[in-house]
């Protein structure tokens, strides 16, 4: 620094520090100072942009404190005086001095440190109470209780009061404020609080139990109070439980406490004796051995609820509950009666009403689907004769044979026949002579089970073969032949899942097997073929699936020849011939699936299947002639209550 700047900053101090002693309204900064005043004598104090580093010195000077002043304190302030001050009354306009400039004395032992104001709370300050609050911008931090009201409600409110680098915060156990920040900012805060704690006024009630345990409801209570605490809510209200007597005396004031009265004596009602209760439920269309464990689980999961709303996972009751099979140790018991197919459960009234309440929803009467299938293998040179529509054209138009419902082509081997006729579809096959319907099987199935259907037989095929042995004692083996056995069938497996849109959802899975002569000499097991199909699918319910596409090879060969001629050596190709012909054969499957919602469904599909029967019969009896009529008997006529007309079994 150069000798120019050293002057300046002299001249500087000793300005202010004679500003300090003399009486002149802007003192001469080339006037002698004079003797450092006593504390009991008053001065003048006046100045004119003054460096406050300065006037730190000057202060410590004149207050034999000792200051530490930290590297970002700069400025200059001006002071106006209109009357003399002592030294205490200086210190304290020394203090306003660093408020207005942004900073603040903090007491650190024998020491003073002078920080900016947005540090100050992180140093802390002087620790004062009602006897001894602090005056003027001295930084203090105070410890305010609130008898009345939530501190923590009243943080929200103090915080926009506050400087900008005072603090507040409230101590939820004790329900008190704890505030930083200049002493006359304190204080002022301090009155506000006074103002908004105030007792509205607080009487007790005694309220007597008839069913429910006190001290228990008393925790109950306590605990809905916590968690009020929790979210800054204060209730005013205190419940105390007399266990001699089961009385709970509650106080607070009068809003609060009659809300409080009132949510006791709604908890107090028979079901809070903790009496068990028990019920049996019969079950109409579930399983009761699959349904107990599942009801255990719920009930587990009510309890497990009672114990989080209840201090200590108690409960209102005076026996605490819990969830077995087996009945002990447990006040929910919960068992199955195979032979009765009931649910017997015990325990408190609400559970056993929660349960009651899930059986009754659950154990009600399921939907069917009525799954009719097609499964037949067509000609190829058949296709184009015959054709699969679906979903083309008006399906209601069809001819006496049905041929008009499978009019156009079918090339994709997967399609639909909207709204289709199921006996049209099977009277059109029929009449093809080159169709060879396999099977048409027709399965009721509840929702979301599995049904099987299945035709064939179970045949041995060769292992291997054990020879004679001759043991050392002489002893021989007769040799044998080993067999596996092996299923040749035609089956189908469909599992439906209804789909609120009327829709059902259908796992297919389709399998046809075949015996066919092996090749090998040496091998003497015939060969299997397999055809498959393994699908999951979308179809309307009452529109006919179709799935094919299957497509097998089966090659002949026919050897004519004349009798004696074609026998002769070399000459007798002259009257020998050999033919090769190649069978094609598609494997389709036609499926329809019916939804089943009631009674008057399953009839309706019943008498239609009857009808159907019941027209087969007629028309080959019709075909027999008067002679043989006799012998084959035709179902009886079955009224159905609209009309007396045979219906129509394509309809």
């Amino acid at each position: 620094m150069s000798k120019k700047r050293l002057s300046i900053a002299a001249f500087v101090a000793n300005t202010v520090l004679s500003t300090l002693l003399c009486s002149a309204v802007y003192a001469d900064p080339s006037a002698p100072p004079l003797a450092t005043p006593t504390q009991s004598q008053k001065q003048m104090w006046n100045l004119q942009n003054a460096d406050i580093r300065a006037v730190i010195q000057a202060i410590s000077q004149l207050t034999n404190k000792n200051f530490v002043v930290d590297p970002r304190v700069q400025g200059h302030v001006t002071l106006v005086s209109a009357k003399p001050m002592t030294l205490e009354e200086m210190y304290h306009v020394f203090l306003s001095m660093l408020q207005v400039l942004n900073y603040s004395a903090i007491p650190a032992g024998n020491i003073i440190k002078i920080v900016p104001s947005m540090d100050a709370k992180g140093y802390g300050g002087t620790l004062v109470n009602s006897s001894n609050p602090g005056s003027g911008d001295q930084v203090v931090v105070r410890v305010v209780p609130v008898n009345n009201v939530s501190a923590i409600q009243l943080v929200s409110i103090i915080r926009p009061l506050m400087l900008d680098w005072g603090s507040v915060s409230a101590y939820q156990p004790s329900n008190a404020l704890i505030l930083s920040g200049s002493a006359a900012n304190v204080n002022q805060l301090i009155s506000i609080v006074n103002n908004l704690d105030q007792n509205n006024g607080s009487t007790a009630e005694v309220v007597r139990l008839k069913y429910a345990d006190a001290a228990k409801l008393a925790q109950v209570i306590q605990s809905l109070q916590s968690s009020d605490s929790n979210q800054g809510k204060v209730s005013n209200v205190s419940v105390v439980a007399d266990a001699a007597s089961n009385v709970l005396l509650v106080s607070g004031n009068g809003v609060n406490r009659e809300r409080s009265v009132k949510l006791i004596k709604q908890l107090d009602t028979p079901n809070a004796a903790g009496e068990n209760n028990t019920a049996v439920v019969h079950l109409n269309y579930l399983t009761a051995k699959e349904l107990a464990p599942m009801l255990t689980k719920l009930a587990h999961g009510y309890v497990e609820q009672a114990k989080k709303r209840t201090p200590g996972g108690g409960a209102l009751m005076s026996n605490s509950f819990g969830v077995g099979n087996n009945g002990e140790n447990s006040d929910v018991s919960i068992q199955s009666v195979k032979d009765a197919n009931a649910i017997v459960m015990s325990g408190p009234h609400q559970i056993i009403q929660s349960l009651k309440g899930v059986i009754a929803k659950i154990d009600t009467r399921p939907q069917e689907v009525l799954v009719q299938a097609i499964i037949v293998k067509i000609d190829e040179s058949a296709m184009s004769q015959l054709g699969i529509q679906w979903g083309m054209g008006d399906p209601r138009q069809t001819s006496s044979d049905g041929t008009a419902i499978i009019s156009q082509a079918f090339q994709n081997g997967l399609g639909y026949i909207r709204n289709g006729s199921f006996s049209a579809v099977i009277q059109a096959l029929m009449t093809n002579a080159n169709t060879d319907i396999l099977a048409t099987p027709s399965i009721l199935v509840l929702n979301n089970q599995k049904a099987s259907i299945s035709d064939g037989k179970n045949i041995g095929m060769y292992n291997r073969q054990y020879g004679a042995n001759t043991t050392n004692t002489g002893d021989s083996t007769v040799p044998f032949n080993t067999y596996d056995r092996k299923d040749v069938t035609l089956s189908l497996n469909v599992t439906p899942q209804i789909a609120p849109d009327n829709t059902v959802k259908l796992k297919i899975r389709q399998k046809d097997d075949s015996l066919m002569q092996g090749q090998d000499p040496n091998n003497p097991n015939p060969t299997i073929n397999t055809s498959k199909i393994d699908t999951t699918v979308l179809v309307n319910s009452g529109d006919i699936l179709v799935l094919g596409g299957l497509i097998s090879n089966n090659d002949t060969v026919q050897d004519q020849k004349i009798p004696i001629l074609g026998d002769i050596p070399l000459i007798g190709r002259l009257f020998h011939s050999k033919q090769h012909s190649t069978e094609k054969k598609n494997l389709m499957v036609f499926i329809r699936p019916m939804i089943i919602n009631n009674k008057k469904d399953a009839q309706a599909q019943s008498m239609k299947q009857y009808n159907y029967a019941r027209y087969q019969q007629m028309r080959r009896k019709d075909g027999l002639g008067l002679s043989n009529a006799d012998r084959h008997p035709v179902l009886p006529y079955v009224d159905t209550g609209h009309d007396t007309k045979l219906p129509d079994p394509f309809e």
